[in-house]
């Protein structure tokens, strides 16, 4: 009975490696099964699903915004992740939901539009007193991710110097780790 059973596995197992060359054949399925990293025995016992996955990203070359998203589950696309001997496949948001997530993680009630694109990227850095804040920033940011008790901040200054601005970003930045803030005018 072991023999029978080892002959079956076998087969299948070359079944599985003949399914998996085939498909190497289409340079997109070919491109993402070695932008994996994963061993190609690996691999090849999950052609189907690696295939699934290679379509939900062509589904995805032309999106514009998480509004137009044409996968089943909006937002989402099915990625593999090694996992010991195994593989297994877990749904993880596309850049497009990252962004719409971490923008809804911050409320602004009676403040300017422009106040959603604020990011450290975007501060103005060529006056020399707000060198201080924003390396303050960049720290509480740090800490406070790691769960470090991190002092408060007040700012103050003249009307238009950018408090609100500087304030925005630190909020915006820290959506993008999931952090939900408010902002109050």
């Amino acid at each position: 009975m072991e023999i029978l059973t080892s002959i079956i596995n076998d087969n299948h197992h070359i079944d599985l490696e003949k399914n998996f060359i085939r498909e190497l054949k289409d340079e997109d399925f070919k491109n993402y099964v070695l932008s994996l990293g994963i061993d190609e025995e690996k691999l090849c016992k999950y052609t189907s699903l690696l295939k699934d996955c290679v379509e939900m990203r062509k589904k995805c070359k032309n999106c514009s915004s998480i509004y137009e998203c044409k996968q089943d589950v909006k937002g989402y696309l099915l990625t593999p992740e090694e996992n010991g001997k195994r593989i297994i496949f877990c749904d993880i948001a596309c850049p497009k939901m990252v962004e719409h997530l971490s923008k809804s993680n911050v409320s602004y009630y009676d403040e300017p539009e422009r106040l959603k694109e604020a990011s450290f990227k975007t501060l103005y850095k060529d006056d020399k007193n707000r060198l201080p804040i924003i390396k303050y920033f960049k720290e509480f940011t740090e800490g406070y991710l790691k769960g470090e008790k991190m002092k408060g901040i007040y700012l103050t200054g003249s009307f238009g110097a950018g408090k609100t601005y500087l304030i925005a970003s630190l909020f915006n930045e820290l959506a993008k780790k999931n952090v939900e803030s408010v902002i109050v005018y």
